[in-house]
């Protein structure tokens, strides 16, 4: 068999291969020649008794206009040496595939390859010192390691999560949160650095509106996480310390090293959630709950916590909304959808209630409260969810009822009818 058969042979399978595992590779210019790239990254050639690291760029002429690079092009074959995949990427216009160029770039993390595909509606493909294969692109990255594919999922598809619970509104507010999620999940997490990062949703300066045990200190360096220069210089300084940062909602960092205070009355009332940083975490996010505590563990998992409550990334939602996926299509047009708040006799909180009637499918339900579990209600629905209310998010939160008792369920048959998005997010 000659080169060419044998390249034409290993690109067949492999597109097998990724369709089995249901990578969506696209059937055009684009999808081959990411195969191809793909392909080279796994077979490159063995040189002083290693394969050296690469990576490529695979984008159209629209996404190349974005970026800053020579117009001078070759042969893709003979360009594949310079790049390593950090400080060069071979650039293919899939409009001009015979042909490459060397873009100079700094891609030594996760999310610097994540907002090169964003900028360029591209897909960065790299292999790595470990010879893990990464193939980045604005919705999904997916790793091959020993032939093995496991998809990591884009943290800011998120963000609409988050928006509905958090009531965030208005773009400070949801691009600095943005700009913290993919801090937290994709330049943390795959570097396994432990962090602690308390971010305010409304602004005003200092720390006097916290409780500290430790006050820490003034931020030594204008650090701003609005700029991506500065998440680089902030992974580097969280390697190396302890205690939780304090983000000002103009994405300034204010303090560094802070102690979280913890009253026992509350971690009492919640108890523990894995170690001491979530507990604290958890305890310190139920007494203020104006803010937002993102927690990346040394070992990659990263949670978010709001009103004691946790949210873990990695891990699905446990009572997804209806959709297309959960229930047929006659009956998402059946369906009523309704809201209802109640106050918690044990910890105090409001909480909203989220409730989906359908005639022909209801059953009696338990409704407990998300933050310490007590008994709220029972309810004949055929879907419910509670989630803490945000006092910034409902004028009728000063007069919120308390719960009805579990003897008397209310009626949930109003609403007015909703169809539900196809899909639904899963954090593997």
């Amino acid at each position: 068999m000659s080169d060419a058969d044998l390249v034409r042979w290993r690109l067949a399978k492999l597109r097998e291969e990724v369709i089995h595992e249901n990578i969506p590779i696209r059937d055009d210019d684009v999808g081959q020649l990411i195969l191809e790239e793909i392909l080279y990254a796994r077979f490159i050639k063995v040189h002083e008794g290693i394969r050296p690291p690469y990576g490529a760029l695979i984008t159209t002429r629209d996404g190349i206009a974005k970026l800053e690079v020579t117009p001078e092009s070759g042969d893709p074959t003979l360009l594949r040496p310079f790049a390593d995949g950090q400080t060069a990427l071979l650039l293919r216009d899939a409009g001009q595939a015979d042909a490459g160029r060397i873009m100079r770039v700094e891609l030594f993390d996760e999310l610097a390859a994540l907002r090169l595909a964003r900028l360029t509606n591209g897909t960065v493909v790299q292999r790595h010192e470990s010879g893990t294969i990464t193939v980045t692109d604005e919705h999904a990255i997916f790793i091959n390691e020993m032939f093995d594919w496991r998809k990591r999922p884009v943290a800011s598809d998120w963000m609409f999560e988050a928006r509905d619970y958090l009531g965030l509104s208005g773009e400070l507010q949801m691009g600095l949160f943005a700009r913290l999620l993919d801090f937290c999940f994709h330049q943390l997490s795959p570097r396994r650095i432990g962090a602690t990062l308390v971010l305010k949703l409304f602004g005003g300066e200092g720390h006097a509106e916290f409780q500290l045990d430790h006050e820490g200190y003034e931020a030594p360096l204008a650090v701003n996480f609005m700029r991506d220069s500065d998440s680089q210089v902030m992974s580097t300084f969280l390697r190396i310390v302890d205690g939780a940062c304090i983000v000002e909602l103009d994405g300034r960092l204010s303090r560094t090293q802070a102690k979280l205070a913890v009253e026992k009355s509350t971690s009492a009332l919640l108890g523990p959630d894995k170690g001491m940083r979530h507990s604290s975490a958890k305890w310190f996010s139920f007494k203020h709950p104006a803010v937002v505590v993102f927690v990346v563990s040394a070992d990659g998992p990263v949670s978010i916590y709001s009103d004691g409550l946790s949210m873990n990334l990695h891990e699905r939602f446990d009572n997804p909304e209806p959709s297309a996926m959960t229930i047929s299509r006659d009956q998402v047009d059946g369906l009523a959808i309704s809201n209802q708040e109640v106050l918690c006799g044990k910890c105090g909180r409001h909480i909203t209630i989220r409730i989906a009637a359908h005639p022909d499918s209801e059953e009696v339900k338990v409704v407990t409260c998300p933050i310490c579990s007590h008994e709220l209600l029972l309810i004949s629905a055929f879907w419910v969810r509670a989630t803490p209310l945000k006092n910034w998010t409902s004028p009728t939160h000063p007069t919120a009822r308390s719960a009805a008792p579990a003897s008397s369920p209310p009626d949930a048959s109003t609403g007015q009818r909703k169809k539900w998005p196809d899909q639904r997010l899963d954090f593997l």
